[in-house]
């Protein structure tokens, strides 16, 4: 939402306008957890999402946290993120499956970024400038062979 507006709580918007990413899974979770996010317009693009909001044009957008707080971050003083979370996703990497040495690679480098701070650090130079603290690192899936 626009920074400085009223707050708009998740599950509030009613019969405002709500911008989301044409083809985001999000439209079927806010659907799947029965939030009215009001009439939802598609657009394009997450910064073409974020420009209609800071335009006015609607009053919020929904998509994952992670880009709504780098959008936020991007666009400080102009949008806020408001509101809890009504979905956890489970974001990963890919990798080949017939490589599962990579996982094993990609779990002990990133489990290095959480024990040295490296992960709280590029958190809070990215998505922390929105205003949201570092959350706990989150928990890495073991490597199947």
């Amino acid at each position: 939402m626009r920074g400085g507006a009223g707050d708009i709580q998740v599950g509030k918007v009613g019969g405002d306008a709500c911008v989301t990413i044409r083809g985001s899974g999000v439209r079927s979770c806010n659907r799947n957890h029965r939030i009215d996010l009001g009439v939802q317009v598609g657009a394009e693009t997450y910064s073409a999402c974020a420009e209609d909001v800071m335009a006015g044009s609607v009053p919020a957008m929904s998509t994952d946290g992670s880009i709504l707080l780098g959008l936020a971050a991007q666009n400080e003083g102009e949008l806020k993120v408001v509101g809890d979370e009504f979905s956890e996703e489970h974001i990963g990497v890919g990798y080949p499956k017939q490589y599962p040495e990579m996982c094993e690679w990609i779990n002990e480098t990133l489990q290095k970024s959480f024990d040295h701070g490296d992960w709280a650090d590029a958190f809070e130079s990215t998505l922390g400038k929105s205003g949201s603290e570092t959350p706990e690192p989150p928990k890495l899936d073991a490597c199947k062979s």
